[in-house]
């Protein structure tokens, strides 16, 4: 294969043809030298270093080693273009210079170079020709063959070089593409394919880019291929691919050549990186805390999103202004720097911030110097977290602290605290005051190197106790203080005081000095024998009870007449009474406690009668009478005497059931009386209404038919006397009142009785009353009810409309009911709701009105053990529901 003089460079770790032309038009000699800045050397051209330097043709040249070949004074001249070039991203070097030959000789030359690749900007590789003038000295052949250099680049450098034909066989591969191939020598891939040594996919992919290339001529330039080779398992790697036409001395395309450079560990370095940086921007995004960043001159230059959850401030909001704009304080930020000129960083700082409405932030901030290669300061970075709730909880806790402190301080007992050393480490100002002792000599002691009552009474045992878990009291003790001369008589309560995991770390001990209660209870003692003999002398039991302001209740005193009383031994209630109220009646239980505390309160005499129940006599009736006595240590002593009144109560109760009975029947008599006075003024009105209808009228005919009348209502008068008469037998010889009544009949028993004013007022009714209908009911009191509700809505009828009364029965919920209705007057139920069914009352100024009728009404439907109820709006009439209930047990009771 023939290639061209077009040289063979290195772009980016790929080959390339590119060729490079001077501007001398005269036969020139030219070398090929590539420039490997990153690794700091030159090589030049085999054939050159041979003919004019004497020096070995493998070896690689210094930039040092290739300055010292040339003269002064071009030599700082090409110093400073190398420089330079390597310092900028400049397309071309070039550069000419006197080169001193093996024969001491000198050729001038002219140098021109192209940078291949990149690192950061700069020059990495660079590729060109080296061209000896013809008027040098050293004249040689106008083409010399540089075929060495590109046998010394196959063999030598770490990329897979390839040359393809038209069918894209390889025609020539480099030793390092022998080596991914896997095969011994570079003439075995000849006549070979991608399709011989990768998989299907990426063989695919490359002959179409390969005969894209001849078709087309354009190159293809850093393509990341993944290419996978064969074996178990498949062996798969990232490469970086340049290709391009391969020309004949005739410009004729005559297939492809490139070169690969694996690059499988910077593609997954930046994968990694992507990857990391992913991850690090959704932290960013998502981040809780907010993440900072500022320059030297206080401005933020970076602050991740999560600060507009913060502080209600967007980024665009932040970034670009000055951080002291959101400070609440700004000696807080004075403070910030001072700490980090110190110490160049901070943790949990803590900060006042302002919000975007200007509120207050509790902030804490971890912030860092950041520096350049110099040293100076160019940034400050870190994390800020709002802990706005734990400071406001921190102040509250110390608040309410301060505020406990004031009310332990102000008790009237004693408070300390015993932790696991039991050494004490708190003791408020009561203990000061019941042990002479002040905090400052106490804390950090133990209680029995202080107080040998603590061993005497084995009170250490109490702590050890509430150490386990335990909350216990002690029994009274006598103490005395050398160091002080405080004696006297106390009483101890031991608590544990948990931590929030639960564990036990401390005890809580309250001390009550009982020593006036002591001597109280020595002077009781004393007069114990003179209650005692005037306790025997008098009925029930003399005793003392005594009350606490924590609420604790004992019987100082009980005479022996006590345990017939409360069946319970005196002895057993001495120093505490629990035992006695356990025997008070369940529903008696707050009455006793209710008067016990308001004579506690006001030191009134406290008397009352209540229930006891006991285990062998049952339950009995006590009276209590007790005169209080306030004492020093602000308890209550009653003073009083407890006697037996269940006999009393007994005779009381009978007499009351005695004077209900005799009640009931009055009541009942009041009810018969009423009956009497207005079923008869019915029947007599209607006489008396037919008579002076007689009297007035002049035909013959109309006074035969009032005649017809009168005869009827004096029937009825019979009647109505005959009905009761025969309640009065009913009651007098027997307890039931009551028979089955047919309501329909009854309803037309009522018409008649009514017949002259439903005649002239024109009444009109609505019967919806099955005929066969009947009820278990007094049928006195049905005819009562029906005439009192009838007779009403005829004389409390509209003016201004015809009457129309309508009457209903019904079964509702197997109870009876009948609703009477009319389209009258009505009654303003909201003015006189509360006085519809009282005696005497009347609601429309009617002169005929007695104000009974209701009241009777709703006392025979009650006693009946019934129900009415009404409806009623001014103007649009009245509607009464009565409930015919009949219970049977009532009426007897009441017939007693």
């Amino acid at each position: 294969m023939q290639y061209s003089d077009r040289t063979i460079a290195v772009f980016g770790g790929i080959f390339i043809m590119k060729k490079f032309s001077l501007h001398s038009q005269r036969p020139q000699e030219s070398y090929q030298w590539v420039w490997y800045i990153s690794e700091k050397s030159i090589q030049l051209s085999p054939l050159f270093i041979k003919r004019y330097t004497g020096h070995n043709p493998t070896e690689r040249w210094t930039v040092t080693q290739w300055l010292a070949l040339f003269r002064e004074p071009g030599r700082d001249t090409i110093k400073q273009v190398i420089d330079s070039f390597q310092q900028c991203d400049q397309d071309h070097l070039l550069f000419t210079g006197e080169l001193i030959s093996d024969s001491h000789n000198a050729i001038h030359v002219t140098v021109l170079g192209e940078a291949l690749t990149f690192t950061d900007g700069k020059p990495a590789l660079v590729s060109g020709e080296l061209t000896i003038n013809p008027a040098d000295q050293s004249p040689g052949p106008s083409h010399l063959d540089d075929s060495s250099l590109l046998n010394l680049i196959m063999e030598k450098l770490p990329y897979s070089i390839f040359f393809k034909d038209r069918e894209s066989r390889f025609i020539r591969i480099s030793r390092e593409c022998t080596t991914k191939f896997g095969i011994s020598q570079p003439e075995e891939a000849v006549g070979k394919t991608d399709f011989d040594f990768f998989e299907e996919e990426h063989a695919r992919d490359a002959l179409k880019d390969e005969q894209n290339i001849i078709r087309t001529g354009k190159r293809i330039e850093d393509k990341l291929e993944r290419e996978v080779l064969p074996g178990n398992p498949p062996k798969v790697q990232w490469a970086s691919t340049t290709k391009l036409p391969l020309y004949n001395e005739k410009n004729k395309i005559i297939g492809t050549f490139g070169i690969t450079n694996d690059v499988t560990e910077q593609f997954e370095t930046e994968r990694a990186l992507k990857e990391s940086e992913k991850k690090y921007r959704s932290i960013f995004e998502n981040i809780q805390d907010v993440y900072y960043r500022t320059n030297r001159e206080g401005i933020v230059t970076e602050i991740s999103p999560s600060i507009e959850t913060y502080s209600g401030y967007s980024r665009e909001e932040v970034i670009g202004h000055p951080v002291a704009d959101f400070y609440y304080f700004q000696k807080d930020r004075e403070k910030l720097i001072a700490q980090l000129k110190v110490s160049g960083e901070v943790s949990d700082f803590e900060i006042r911030m302002a919000n975007k409405q200007n509120i207050l932030m509790y902030t804490s901030v971890s912030a860092k110097v950041v520096r350049d290669e110099n040293g100076q300061i160019i940034a400050v970075e870190g994390i800020m977290r709002d802990i706005t709730e734990r400071k406001s909880a921190e102040l509250e806790l110390k608040e309410t602290h301060n505020f406990f402190d004031q009310i332990l301080n102000n008790t009237s007992e004693g408070i300390y605290v015993v932790n696991s050393d039991f050494k004490y480490i708190y003791w408020n100002s009561m203990m000061e005051t019941i042990s002479g002792m002040k905090q400052s000599e106490v804390i950090g002691k133990k209680p029995y190197e202080l107080f040998t009552h603590v061993n005497h009474e084995k009170l250490a045992n109490k702590f050890k106790k509430a150490l386990a878990g335990q909350t216990t009291k002690s029994s009274d003790y006598y103490y005395e203080i050398k160091s002080t001369g405080k004696k006297g008589w106390a009483q101890a309560y031991y608590t544990p005081l948990h931590t929030k995991t639960g564990e036990i770390e401390n005890v809580l001990v309250a001390i009550s000095d009982i020593t006036d209660r002591k001597q109280a209870e020595q002077k009781l003692r004393k007069s114990d024998d003179t209650l005692n003999k005037l306790s025997q002398q008098v009925p029930g039991a003399i005793y003392q009870f005594q009350q606490y302001p924590d609420g604790r209740s004992r019987f100082p005193f009980a005479s022996d007449a006590f345990y017939s009383i409360y069946e319970i031994n005196p002895e057993d209630v001495r120093m505490n009474a629990d035992k006695a109220i356990e025997r008070i009646h369940p529903d008696d239980l707050d009455s006793v406690h209710q008067t016990i505390r308001e004579s506690f309160l006001s030191l009134n005499p406290w008397e009352l009668d209540y229930r006891v129940q006991l285990p062998e006599r049952g339950t009995r009736w006590i009276r209590g009478r007790a005169r209080p006595e306030k004492q020093d240590d602000d308890s209550v002593i009653w003073h009083g005497y407890l006697f037996d009144i269940t006999d009393k109560k007994r005779r009381e109760n009978e007499l009351r059931e005695t004077m209900d009975i005799v009640g009931d029947q009055n009541s009942r008599l009041m009810n018969f009386a009423h009956i009497v006075s207005h079923n008869l003024r019915n029947h007599a009105g209607n006489i008396s209404s037919l008579l002076s209808l007689y009297e007035s009228e002049e035909s013959e005919q109309e006074k035969s038919q009032l005649l017809e009348y009168l005869g009827m209502a004096s029937s009825r008068l019979n009647e109505a006397i005959r009905d009761l008469n025969e309640i009065i037998d009913k009651q007098s010889g027997s307890s039931k009142n009551v028979s089955l009544v047919n309501v329909y009949e009854y309803v037309l028993k009522i018409k008649e009785i009514l017949s002259t004013d439903i005649t002239v007022q024109n009444v009109q009714f609505d019967l919806n009353i099955p005929k066969d209908i009947t009820v278990e009911y007094n049928p006195a009191y049905l005819e009562s009810i029906l005439l009192n509700l009838i007779s009403n809505a005829i004389k409390y009828r509209h003016p201004q409309r015809q009457p129309v009364i309508s009457i209903s029965f019904e079964n509702s919920g197997n109870v009876p009911v009948l609703t009477v209705k009319d389209n009258g007057l009505g009654i303003d139920l909201k003015k006189h709701n509360n006085k519809l069914f009282g005696m005497y009352n009347t609601f429309h100024g009617n002169e005929d009105a007695k104000g009974i009728g209701l009241y009777i009404t709703k006392n025979q439907v009650e006693s009946m053990g019934g129900s009415i109820e009404v409806e009623s709006s001014p103007g649009k009439g009245t509607m009464f529901k009565i409930r015919l209930n009949c219970d049977l047990a009532r009426v007897e009771r009441e017939a007693r």
